[in-house]
This record gives C-alpha cells, structure tokens and sequence, in this order.
C-alpha cells in the first residue's frame, strides 16, 4: 500500500538514519553552538536529537544549510522553533551523507511521492528502465534488509548510484519525483542566549580556580583552542574561532578556560576538551607544582 506524502520524511529520515549509523556523538546541552558549528563547517546529513522525554527529532543539513526539521508532527521552521525551546537533549548523533544518500533525504523534503515503502518483489534493471523511458527526473531507494540502494535520475538518465542488482528483489520501493531543486534554508542555526555551559571536568575540583587565580594566560588558551579546532576544521578553523571570540572574548582566563573547555566538548566531545585543557594550562600548572616542592 502506498504511503501518504505527508508520511515522506519522517520515513526517509528514519531509513537514512537507520542505514547510516551515527559516525559521532555531541553533548545534549548546547544545540544552538552545535547548530552553528555544523553550520561553519560544511556538515551535510541529518542530526537526530533525544529529547528530555525520549522523543526523537531529526534535523537535516546541506553543506552547512539548515533545510529541514522534524519533531514529533511538526516539520519545517516549527519544529525547528520547538527544538530551540527545548531545555536540553540526552544526546545529539551525527549520520553524515552525500551523493545518492544526500539526495534522497533532500528528495523527501522538496520532492513529490510516487510510491514509498512499498512492499513488492522488484527487478531493478527493469525499473530504472521502465523510468528510461519516461524520462523520469528523481530518486529511487530499494531497501533490502538493513541495506539500503539509492539511484538519482534525471530525464531518465542514471546520475548516480550503486551497483544494480541482478534479478528480482523483495523489498521495499520507493521512488520521489525530484528535479534537484535546492531546499529552501529555514533558519540560521546562531547564538541566542545559551544556557550557562556545565563546568568542564578536571583533575580535582580546586585545580582551576588555583590556577586562575594566579597563572592562567589568555593567549595560551586561545592558543590551545586554534589548534584542537584546527585538527578539526582545517581551513574552517578560522571562522569557528572568530564566532569563539565573539562570544566568548572579554571574558576573564578562569571563566574563558571554563567556556571553551565546555564549547569543545559540546561541539568535539571529551577527549578533545581534555586535550585543550592540558594544552592551556598544562605548562602553568608545571611551574606552580615547582614553585610549591621547593
């Protein structure tokens, strides 16, 4: 039986995620930072967010555009302002995409549905020829098992897609008719008052406020912050330290080793932030533990 159209996202969502397993995993606490770090850096696929209640949400990203939302039965820039009211998540997953994959997901947002999951012994040789002929413009997805098979067509030329497999298939079909417009951004994914970042984790509660008060230098945090997001970003790097120095630049040393360290294990995840934290005051540290031995 065909699926309604108003059923295509949160169904090509859920495939696509279930197919591309989350390669990386951020911090719940601070979705707008993550939103705009995503943005800077380029990142196309789809995030799924847990709610505080368990509900799942799903967020779709072109080379750094936010095209789509989705949270419970709102799509589109309602969901995406529900999610920002959100006090929290238990976690975000990255499932990056591109080629065919990409184009599916972008497919169910601005494409039209032929046919969607549906259940049907298939030759897919036949099929892509039987749209040929049509001179079809879209996207096809056959789903065997846990594998999931993606062709972009247009005017009834194959543009991308794996290797086509031989014979009749049994699974499920989906074919979108989709020119390769570009969706519509539906919001920028900035800064709008954060909620205070949790207080990064350190050897011992008093070593940061030991070290703040006397031998924290800014420059070397900033220092220690480019080089844990240039290892990340490369040629990024640049731009997601600037809006680093927007939010964060007249802060004094104790509380800006606070908010980075919380930022880059927001955005990075905990090893990372441990390594900016011994970058930053690993050599002030070494100096006090002399100073104390003598």
């Amino acid at each position: 039986m065909e699926t309604t159209g108003q059923a295509c996202v949160p169904y090509v969502f859920r495939l696509l995620a279930r197919a591309h397993p989350a390669e990386q995993k951020l911090s719940g606490g601070a979705l707008e930072q993550s939103l705009a770090i995503l943005q800077g850096s380029e990142f196309s696929g789809i995030i799924t967010l847990e709610t505080r209640t368990g509900l799942l949400a799903r967020i779709l990203f072109e080379r750094g555009r936010l095209v789509h939302a989705l949270r419970g039965d709102l799509e589109g820039a309602p969901a995406l302002e529900q999610l920002r009211a959100e006090p929290g998540f238990n976690a975000i997953a990255l499932h990056p995409l591109e080629g065919p994959a990409l184009a599916l997901a972008l497919a169910a947002v601005s494409g039209e549905v032929r046919s969607l999951g549906n259940s049907t012994l298939v030759n897919v040789a036949a099929v892509l020829e039987r749209l040929g002929q049509e001179g079809f413009s879209g996207v096809v997805a056959l789903e065997l098992g846990l594998s999931l098979k993606v062709w972009v067509l247009r005017e009834g030329e194959v543009l991308e897609g794996g290797e086509v497999p031989e014979g009749d298939q049994r699974g499920r079909l989906t074919e979108l008719v989709w020119r390769g417009e570009p969706a519509p951004e539906i919001g920028f994914a900035g800064p709008s008052a954060p909620a205070p970042p949790e207080p990064p984790s350190l050897a011992s509660p008093g070593e940061l406020e030991a070290a703040v008060s006397a031998l924290l230098d800014p420059e070397r945090i900033w220092q220690a912050a480019h080089e844990v997001v240039q290892g990340r970003f490369g040629s990024r790097a640049p731009w997601v330290m600037e809006r680093f120095r927007e939010e964060f630049g007249a802060l004094e040393p104790g509380q800006l080793l606070h908010n980075l360290s919380a930022q880059i294990e927001s955005v990075l995840g905990s090893y990372h932030a441990k390594r900016f934290r011994e970058m930053a005051t690993l050599a002030e540290r070494s100096v006090a533990e002399n100073v104390d031995g003598r």
